[in-house]
């Protein structure tokens, strides 16, 4: 993969008008809501009309806990979901392996991981919970850095993903590995959405990932769903910065 040109690395995520439309009216449609309910119920309690002021209560109370559930409930529970999804790639068998990166389970036997990771592998396996399962390669492109990988067992984490790239100021956390005296340790760093590079991947700035975060899974945390994979990294002006592919590059039948 070419690595981004300082230009192309200055240039913002812009979604179409229609697009960014629509992701302003998501963003701002509850605090509008809330808003109207308010004013509906001030006004219905200055006439007298004490329906709607227990209509207006009702729709107040239903978007807050809305918001509320999802912010402390929801978007934490996909979070820990796609972390325990997080798995090890490694090449070979048994005791006779070599650790290559990270891999996420999105589907029954179905993994995501980066393209680099496992092109020009004979034998690869996902260490799951300590053990080791068989896997083949289901889906490779060398465009997008993206893989799809069946894997013989089915483990109990799913993580949930989204096909939008993230904008711009966007926080991701990335989920790898990184290895401690020969033991794998899952580690979670946060990064900052700050560009896009060629072909629509997406530029991160914050710590260096360590060898064998490579595959892992990005989660914007607006949401809890992963929106792409980390797919590499480049020093930029002293400071690291990742890169990451998003799950779009995928056919829409691997996800």
């Amino acid at each position: 993969m070419a690595y981004p040109t300082p230009s192309q690395r200055r240039d913002a995520l812009r979604p179409g008008r229609f697009s960014q439309f629509g992701q302003q009216l998501r963003s701002t449609s509850a605090p509008i809501v809330l808003v109207v309910a308010s004013v509906v119920a001030a006004v219905a309690a200055i006439v007298g009309l004490t329906v709607w002021v227990a209509v207006a209560a009702a729709v107040t109370a239903a978007v807050s806990g809305s918001q509320v559930l999802r912010t402390e409930l929801v978007v934490p529970l996909r979070m820990r979901r796609a972390e325990n999804a997080t798995a090890m790639v490694f090449e070979g068998d048994g005791e006779d392996t070599f650790w290559r990166g990270a891999a996420f389970q999105i589907a029954p036997g179905r993994w995501i991981t980066a393209n680099h990771i496992v092109r020009d592998s004979t034998h690869l396996t996902l260490k799951i919970d300590g053990a080791f399962a068989g896997c083949q390669i289901l889906h490779s492109d060398m465009t997008s850095n993206l893989a799809v990988l069946a894997a013989d067992t089915d483990w109990a984490w799913h993580a949930a993903t989204a096909r939008s790239a993230p904008d711009v100021g966007d926080k991701l956390k990335v989920i790898g590995w990184r290895d401690d005296h020969g033991r794998g340790v899952r580690l979670t760093y946060d990064y900052l959405v700050s560009g896009r590079a060629e072909g629509d991947v997406v530029v991160i700035a914050g710590p260096k990932p360590f060898p064998g975060f490579g595959g892992g899974p990005a989660i914007n945390t607006k949401t809890g769903q992963v929106t792409g994979v980390l797919t590499g990294h480049f020093p930029e002006d002293g400071e690291e910065a990742g890169l990451i592919s998003p799950l779009s590059a995928l056919p829409t039948e691997y996800l």
